[in-house]
């Protein structure tokens, strides 16, 4: 199940400053929605909203006919990966209020198994988390928020730290399981070839909502410039992005 997600003058406020400023905006059911700024644009604030960190003003609405599942992937996870749990341990304590010592029911154990087959980590069960590699931690993670069956999956940053081909490969995973699994989708990123790439819609978000629309056709150099000032690096980006879209590369499948 997907839920589409509605927001009317939402607004946050820290003191006198304003972080997001009446932003209305719907995420559309069963897309996969980019978010793009710049630092300080109020995107990990969005996304902290939604799961319900942060007080607002103006309209929220989650449709669906009952309270969405939520699965969330952190820039930063608050994980100490010096610990010496396992993949199966660490994901598994959030299943179940078993004592580890006392070992994890065969259903925990199948359904931690199945996520992380999800994410072709499978092989990576009983490894060490500080054993994990920087892209394996992130299919972890990503392994966790699948855990609770969500129907809206929010991720912020999940790149942050990976390589050019990693990140690329990491997103096309999103994007396959996005798919498979009927989800809405928000991914907060600053890689626009990956939101060319993978995305449906994008949307440009700079404490309020300069432009959105169908990804890649929404990252012309005049959005980005708009966006990011005129003298950023991603205005190559999308010049190459339109480059390509004229000489037909298809854009992410259902998002035209």
């Amino acid at each position: 199940m997907s839920v589409p997600v509605h927001m009317e003058n939402l607004t946050v406020r820290a003191g006198e400053q304003v972080i997001l400023d009446h932003v209305t905006l719907t995420l559309e059911e069963g897309k996969l929605n980019a978010i793009i700024g710049p630092n300080g644009a109020g995107k990990t604030t969005l996304l902290h909203v939604l799961l319900g960190f942060v007080p607002h003003e103006g309209l929220l609405r989650l449709d669906g006919g009952r309270r969405p599942r939520i699965g969330f992937v952190p820039q930063q996870p608050a994980v100490d990966r010096s610990t010496p749990a396992t993949v199966c341990e660490f994901l598994a304590a959030g299943l179940t209020r078993r004592p580890p010592w006392l070992g994890r029911g065969k259903t925990v154990r199948a359904r931690v198994e199945s996520a992380l087959e999800d994410v072709g980590i499978a092989d990576r069960m009983r490894r060490r988390l500080g054993d994990l590699s920087g892209g394996e931690f992130q299919r972890m993670m990503l392994a966790q928020a699948l855990l609770r069956e969500p129907d809206l999956l929010l991720l912020d940053e999940p790149n942050t730290g990976v390589d050019i081909t990693g990140a690329q490969l990491f997103c096309g995973l999103v994007e396959k399981i996005h798919k498979a699994r009927s989800l809405t989708t928000v991914l907060v990123t600053h890689d626009i070839g990956v939101v060319a790439d993978h995305a449906h819609r994008v949307i440009g978000l700079n404490k309020k909502v300069l432009f959105e629309g169908p990804s890649p056709d929404t990252l012309t150099p005049e959005n980005l410039m708009l966006l990011f000032g005129p003298h950023s690096n991603k205005l190559a980006v999308a010049r190459d992005t339109h480059h390509s879209l004229h000489r037909g590369r298809p854009g992410p499948e259902g998002g035209k």
